[in-house]
């Protein structure tokens, strides 16, 4: 039986490690490639490459904050850390920049 135990944020921003406690002897680890797609300031619009089951979406960070987007149909699906006044910003940035955010989704989830 396998469980998570935790992550570990890679130096490169694109990777992350996640740890999985296979058996007690084994401990399983993977990168999950995690590719930027835009900066505007302070934040980075990028996608997780396991996303590919979901609809298509872009995740915002700034620091330790994080929000999530649907893109067809721009809106948010939840967010951590952002003021109300940062999120509308975030999401006018994404509502200006959608057909680029739809374009590499379909360029990185075609392949």
């Amino acid at each position: 039986m396998s469980f998570g135990i935790g992550s570990i944020t890679c130096p490169q921003p694109e990777m992350i490690l996640y740890l999985f406690q296979v058996d007690s002897e084994a401990i399983r680890a993977y990168f999950c490639f995690m590719p930027t797609v835009l900066r505007i300031g302070p934040y980075r619009f990028f996608f997780y490459a396991d996303d590919r089951d979901e609809a298509p979406h872009v995740h915002v960070e700034r620091e330790d904050y994080i929000a999530k987007f649907w893109l067809d149909l721009v809106r948010l699906v939840r967010s951590s850390g952002f003021s109300r006044k940062e999120i509308n910003e975030i999401q006018r940035h994404v509502e200006e920049n959608q057909a680029h955010l739809l374009r590499s989704w379909n360029e990185f989830f075609s392949r």
